[in-house]
């Protein structure tokens, strides 16, 4: 998704909703993040329910319209933890914890 269309769909998405708004906001929210910082920085952010529920208000799959990693993805600091802990879907479902060297060798 360009910016351009991100634009358009936020637009359409504002004109046309029907529901609470601070869902619609946080929905929103969670498409624009994902835009910059991709997909995977959403996911560690959100819980895989907020993460399906944004979706479902929007009407989108995040994996089909963002990137695994977006522009700012490398400013995330739980992305470079998973990245440390080397298995992104064993950290993202709770099967992983860091330990304590890898904590301190995160810098």
């Amino acid at each position: 998704m360009t910016d351009e269309q991100l634009y358009a769909f936020i637009d359409d998405k504002y004109a046309n909703y029907v529901g609470r708004g601070d869902n619609l906001k946080d929905a929103i929210g969670s498409l624009v993040m994902g835009h910059y910082m991709g997909w995977h920085v959403l996911l560690i952010c959100s819980s895989p329910n907020t993460f399906k529920k944004h979706e479902k208000i929007l009407g989108l799959n995040f994996k089909e319209v963002m990137s695994e990693r977006g522009r700012y993805s490398r400013r995330s600091l739980g992305l470079k933890i998973v990245d440390k802990m080397k298995n992104f879907w064993s950290v993202v479902q709770g099967r992983s914890s860091m330990n304590r060297e890898d904590k301190v060798t995160l810098n």
